[in-house]
């Protein structure tokens, strides 16, 4: 095997671990599954499935180890002056489209071969096959960019007389919520695939061993992911997997009950609800109206599923709640007020700057994780001109204490009227109350009818 002769950058690495803390941060939980069996010391590819922008790189980049510092490979539009030093950091690197000049592929070749030659050096890339971005709960189709340059790049190290094989590591990225703080994310690894399994067959026929590579790394990104296969049913399949996730995983047969189990719950409904429809055994349209009109009557209300699924509600215990929330009202407070300056620059600021939402996550992970920081230095500099040492210590510790207390609180609160309200409409005897809890009845039971007759060891 052929040692490594690619160089780390020290500054990466201290970047990397900043980040990997922001992000056990920024999300409630963070689970890796398989990063373990990843080779360390080979030329590897990391093939990404793309949702979530620049966070997607993050994600990755922050949670590898030691000498792996994937160079990403990204679309040559985010370069100018404001961003080149900051992704030249992150070992960016450009890749051309037909949109960026006539002269891309002059630019994409030249790009082609240092990609290439960092693969010969043993380092690694990281790619999103796919192109571009979207949240849509699918795997799109792969470009063959990263077959080209794995094949080049094997047939260069064969002629050199080099021995090493390339890899190609298929890896999942499941968010729970793509934009809010606090959600649930699985970062997913898979097999890799070995490019000298298709390097016989590249020498005779270059074009049937690209798609054979691309097939085949689809598959394996699938398997890693939420993908939902009907363009017709998407977002209605979306919807049900996210109404009755909790449900699945519930009764998912494994002791373990965490994000991973949770995937796979979720892709056995999915798989079965696209065989019901596709059988017709259950009348897609139908299913597909049912769960609009039940979407409408959320949004007329003003709640969200999880309110329609938890209740009755006891008014007793909701009381109580209410009584809690008020005690807790100074603490949250308190965390707003220092806080609301940095929280809202950082929202205000994304939103002017990038009109597609699909940065806004990223650009706001990142700029609450400079200027947070920043702005604790100066608030307890403040507060020990004012009064010593001591206080300002304290102060400068109290400060993501109340900052999260205060961000759960918030949510407490949202749940709680949410909770309140929809009670005392069903109580009431509120028409539109009433028909969201018969129709997510209805729908549930269509849903359960399925997976109970095609896995009954499955649905208790």
């Amino acid at each position: 095997m052929n040692k490594p002769t690619y160089k780390t950058k020290p500054i990466y690495t201290i970047m990397r671990a900043l980040v990997r803390w922001g992000l056990k941060v920024y999300y409630r939980r963070l689970q890796i599954v398989g990063y373990e069996d990843v080779p360390k010391d080979k030329p590897l590819f990391f093939a990404v499935n793309h949702q979530n922008a620049f966070m997607d790189a993050l994600v990755v980049g922050g949670n590898t180890k030691g000498r792996q510092q994937p160079n990403y490979i990204t679309r040559s539009d985010v370069f100018n002056e404001k961003t080149l030093k900051f992704l030249e950091l992150w070992k960016m690197l450009p890749i051309y489209r037909q949109r960026d000049g006539s002269d891309y592929i002059q630019k994409n070749e030249v790009m082609f071969q240092r990609f290439i030659e960092i693969l010969k050096s043993g380092d690694s890339l990281l790619i999103f096959p796919e192109g571009n971005h979207g949240r849509a709960r699918k795997l799109r189709v792969l470009r063959k960019g990263i077959g080209r340059i794995a094949f080049q790049a094997m047939d260069q190290m064969v002629e050199e007389g080099k021995e090493e094989d390339i890899l190609i590591v298929p890896v999942g990225l499941n968010y729970s919520n793509h934009l809010n703080l606090r959600g649930d994310m699985l970062l997913n690894y898979g097999e890799p695939l070995k490019v000298k399994d298709y390097f016989s067959e590249y020498k005779e026929n270059d074009r049937k061993a690209l798609i054979n590579l691309r097939n085949d790394l689809a598959g394996s990104m699938q398997a890693l992911m939420v993908h939902i296969k009907s363009p017709d049913y998407l977002e209605t399949i979306d919807q049900l997997r996210m109404m009755f996730s909790d449900y699945l995983l519930e009764n998912y047969p494994s002791e373990k009950k965490d994000q991973f189990y949770r995937l796979q719950a979720e892709k056995e409904m999915i798989s079965k609800v696209e065989e019901g429809i596709e059988s017709g055994e259950v009348n897609g349209e139908e299913l597909k109206a049912e769960v609009e009109i039940y979407n409408n009557g959320l949004e007329k209300l003003k709640i969200r599923d999880h309110v329609v699924r938890n209740k009755p509600y006891s008014m007793l215990g909701l009381l109580i709640k209410a009584v809690g929330l008020f005690l807790g009202l100074p603490a949250f407070i308190w965390g707003y007020l220092n806080h609301a300056l940095v929280y809202h620059f950082s929202i205000n600021t994304t939103r002017k700057m990038f009109k597609d939402d699909h940065f806004h996550s990223s650009v706001m992970f990142l700029m609450a994780f400079f200027l947070f920081p920043i702005a604790y230095l100066i608030q307890s500099g403040i507060v020990w001109a004012l009064t010593d040492w001591k206080w300002a210590l304290g102060y400068l510790i109290s400060l993501p204490i109340f900052g999260n207390f205060s961000f759960i609180y918030h949510r407490w609160f949202k749940k709680w009227r949410a909770r309140w309200s929809f009670q005392s409409k069903y109580n009431g005897g509120n028409a539109d109350a009433e028909e969201l809890v018969s129709l997510r009845e209805r729908i549930f039971g269509k849903v359960k009818a399925l997976m109970e007759k095609k896995s009954p060891e499955y649905v208790k």
